[in-house]
This record gives structure tokens, sequence and C-alpha cells, in this order.
């Protein structure tokens, strides 16, 4: 039996959720826990190319191959997400409370990108 279009985007948007969900307890549990947040930031930066890729093909039917083709599909805090994602060597050369800043852009992003409002989330970001 084959899936229907609307099944089929359910499916993708469902995918793209947990995939952020994903992304989002990993960037915290690492921000708390992790002796390299560094490290960890910039892979979980490397992470967002594919969750942002996968939502906009959802948005617009439209498949985009490189990050720098995305950058210029991408608007407000998704472009600036994969901004990072791009130059996220550079994380290697700022200071733990330097980069509580993106962090923060990383969870405030994608807790949009899955609508979450819970009393958790929230103290995550403020």
């Amino acid at each position: 039996m084959m899936a229907n279009m609307a099944e089929l985007n359910y499916l993708k948007q469902m995918n793209i959720k947990t995939s952020s969900e994903t992304l989002y307890h990993a960037a915290v549990h690492s921000f708390v826990h992790s002796a390299n947040f560094s490290e960890d930031l910039q892979n979980l930066y490397k992470m967002t190319f594919f969750i942002l890729q996968a939502k906009y093909f959802i948005e617009t039917n439209t498949y985009v191959k490189t990050k720098k083709e995305l950058l210029e599909c991408l608007r407000g805090i998704d472009q600036e997400i994969l901004n990072i994602c791009i130059n996220r060597k550079q994380l290697n050369q700022l200071k733990k409370t330097n980069l509580r800043l993106y962090i923060k852009n990383l969870l405030i992003g994608f807790q949009k990108t899955f609508n979450c409002n819970c009393n958790i989330c929230q103290w995550h970001i403020n």
C-alpha cells in the first residue's frame, strides 16, 4: 500500500521534529556536561545543515544540495544557524562563556522548528 502525499509530508515533518529534538537534547547535555564544549558545539552545528536542508525541502519542495546554496535560500534564525555551521571552525577560538551565545542561538532556532514552549525549553534558553 502506497502512502499518499499528506502521509509522506507528515513523516518528513516528524523526522525533522525528531532530529531537532535530538539535536536540542544533545546541545543541552553537552553544554552542561562536556569537557570539550567547543568541539561538541562544532559537531552539533555540523548536523544542523541536514535538518535545515530537509526542513527547506518540505516547505518548498525544492532540494538544495550545498550549504552555500541553502544559505542563500534561508532567512532569519535558520540562515544564522547555517552561517555558523559553515564557519563552525571559528568556534575553537572562543571561551565557553562566549560560546553561550552560540548554544542559545542553536536552542532558540530548533525550539522554533519543533514549536516547543514547555518550561524546560524556556529554562534552557533563559
